[in-house]
């Protein structure tokens, strides 16, 4: 029974991690360092105050409309005035401005319909025997 409970707090804990990803800085740091994103077009990013993907999402536009060059090379000079631009760049935050779009049109979906989140599918009742049945033999042993 103990087991069970825990199955299904882990899932809501999964659950509303996912769902927090788009209003997190430090996602939002991970995701462009782990891209490629420069260190200067980072820090002037987070001193504009797009610091989060949420935010980054509706910087260069609008979710569910392609984000245009302009717009993304706009972006990366007000970010570092300085630093010279090259095309790899402009693809990586062309990739972390879609990144962004797709997570926050996925969070809407989310909370506005609860049943097709694909976070909050239900274990069958059957796996969860046979785990509960695992656990306990586990402990028998």
């Amino acid at each position: 029974m103990l087991v069970c409970e825990f199955l299904k707090h882990k899932f809501s804990f999964e659950s509303m991690a996912a769902m927090n990803l788009t209003d997190s800085s430090a996602a939002f740091e991970r995701q462009a360092v782990q891209l490629g994103l420069h260190e200067e077009f980072l820090a002037g990013l987070k001193a504009a105050g797009v610091n989060t993907l949420g935010r980054l999402a509706f910087a260069c536009g609008q979710p569910g409309a392609a984000a245009a060059e302009a717009a993304i090379r706009q972006l990366l000079t007000d970010s570092a005035p300085t630093r010279v631009m090259s095309v790899g760049d402009v693809a990586i935050m062309r990739r972390l401005v879609f990144e962004a779009q797709t997570s926050v049109i996925a969070q809407s979906r989310a909370l506005a319909d609860p049943t097709a989140d694909p976070t909050q599918n239900k274990i069958p009742a059957c796996r969860t025997k046979r785990q509960v049945v695992c656990v306990d033999t586990r402990r028998a042993a």
